[in-house]
């Protein structure tokens, strides 16, 4: 198996999440900024989204790391959040 530094879908799912979460960040920050009920509503969904394509690709790049790094037999095992 080839190392995670040159696996292309490692740095891809890597980037995607980093970008997600900026993303997701503004998102929340934009909350602050509306003026009224129907905005927050709108600027809420939008984050709201985010933060489910957040979670979606954490959840994706989690299961390609264990790929590169199965867990070990004597190790605890832990599922990922949902």
């Amino acid at each position: 198996m080839e190392s995670t530094a040159e696996c292309q879908e490692c740095v891809s799912l890597k980037d995607r999440y980093r970008v997600t979460l900026r993303e997701y960040i503004q998102a929340m920050d934009s909350l602050d900024q509306v003026s009224d009920r129907a905005e927050f509503d709108r600027a809420y969904r939008s984050a709201e989204q985010i933060r489910l394509n957040f979670d979606a690709l954490r959840r994706d790049y989690q299961r390609h790391l264990q790929i590169h790094y199965p867990p070990q037999p004597d190790a605890p095992q832990t599922e990922p959040r949902q």
